[in-house]
């Protein structure tokens, strides 16, 4: 027997155990207790449960001819987990042998995934309260999943400027952060959504123009905003707006309330010299007035199929809002609904004028209500 000095070195020179091959059981009869596993296939091993207190075992891959499953009998953690997977040349788990009172049984000490905290690291997790926040410290949350906001914190979403671009969904600007204020709309200009199934939470857009922009889902996929055509179909932002845009599956997007900047909608009076249909830019227009040079006239407005497409920003439940006059003192306009446009109230104007709410109803069909 060596002399007590040479006992450690001799303990460190000593032959590794002998890996017990494919599902082979290994029982850990000394400590250190070294063994090098290699694999010709998919393999297993089982570790034994130990039989004294305190000692360590180290199992490494040695060589790779396909994983090893490791079940560690007892469990190597608090949680009871009990396989651990090999995959590579020199993976490794360093366990130590405990006793509950009861039973024998492995933790796990370290493996070849387990990080080292540095100082600084560790520091944020000191004093750290499940479900709570603080500044400069780890995140837990609660047991339900919850995470209290600390007093005065705020809540940061990524955020960045995009410049509207392209003239249709193939080369628009790709959207890639939760905030995007987008400059250059200029009515052709436009923005494209990423895929909806990759995307986790909601999506704000501001447009920061005075034109509109156009907002497209993800060029090549099957995505749709709102009730649009799937694919392809185009939602607009006037000049100042901006909208929350939420993945509610793999394939859809809604948008939320929107709601105008400090700059006022834009409206522009549409002047009626004759009955007939209104265009598609005088309603949009939003202000018709008819002219002194005729009699009694009867404007029309457009069919609800080519208001939809006038304007596909409108969402179910929207409603824009027109104003009719007429400057003939004698006679008395009129103002009627197309096809699919459903006039409630009285469409008679006259100088005083007429207010009224044009709501989309569904898909191609709207109502044109007198509101004052």
């Amino acid at each position: 027997m060596g002399a007590a000095h040479n006992i450690a070195k001799k303990i460190f020179q000593s032959p590794e155990a002998k890996d017990p091959g494919a599902s082979g059981t290994v029982t850990a009869d000394r400590s250190p207790h070294v063994v090098g596993l290699i694999s010709a296939a998919a393999e297993s091993r089982t570790l034994a449960r130990p039989t004294r207190v305190g000692g360590l075992c180290l199992l490494w891959m040695k060589t790779d001819g396909g994983d090893i499953t490791l079940t560690v009998t007892g469990g190597y953690n608090e949680d009871g987990d009990t396989t651990f997977t090999f995959d590579d040349p020199g993976e490794f788990i360093f366990l130590v042998s405990c006793h509950d009172g009861t039973n024998y049984f492995w933790r796990k000490l370290a493996d070849h995934a387990t990080a080292v905290l540095t100082q600084t690291e560790a520091g944020y997790l000191e004093d750290v309260t499940a479900g709570t926040g603080a500044a400069s410290k780890a995140v837990v949350l609660s047991s339900g999943g919850d995470f209290a906001m600390p007093s005065g914190g705020v809540f940061a979403l990524d955020r960045a400027a995009l410049a509207a671009a392209g003239t249709g969904q193939s080369d628009a600007a790709a959207v890639a952060t939760q905030v995007v204020v987008v400059t250059g709309a200029d009515d052709a200009k436009g923005v494209a959504l990423p895929a909806a199934a990759t995307t986790e939470g909601p999506i704000f857009l501001v447009n920061d123009a005075a034109r509109r922009l156009l907002v497209y889902p993800v060029n090549g996929g099957n995505d749709a905003i709102n009730g649009l055509t799937a694919g392809t179909g185009v939602f607009t932002l006037e000049g100042g707006e901006w909208a929350v845009f939420v993945p509610t599956s793999a394939t859809q997007w809604y948008t939320a309330t929107r709601g105008a900047m400090a700059k006022p909608t834009p409206m522009t009076r549409s002047t009626i010299a004759n009955a007939g249909t209104v265009s598609a830019a005088q309603l949009r227009g939003r202000v018709l007035y008819q002219d002194a040079s005729g009699g009694n006239v009867t404007m029309t407005t457009r069919t609800g199929t080519q208001i939809a497409g006038d304007q596909p920003e409108m969402r179910v439940g929207d409603a824009v809002q027109i104003f009719v006059a007429s400057n003939h003192a004698s006679n008395t306009s009129t103002i009627s609904g197309g096809t699919d446009v459903t006039l409630v109230g009285s469409g008679a104007v006259t100088q005083t004028g007429g207010t009224f709410l044009l709501i989309k109803t569904a898909a191609t069909t709207f109502d044109l209500v007198r509101v004052g």
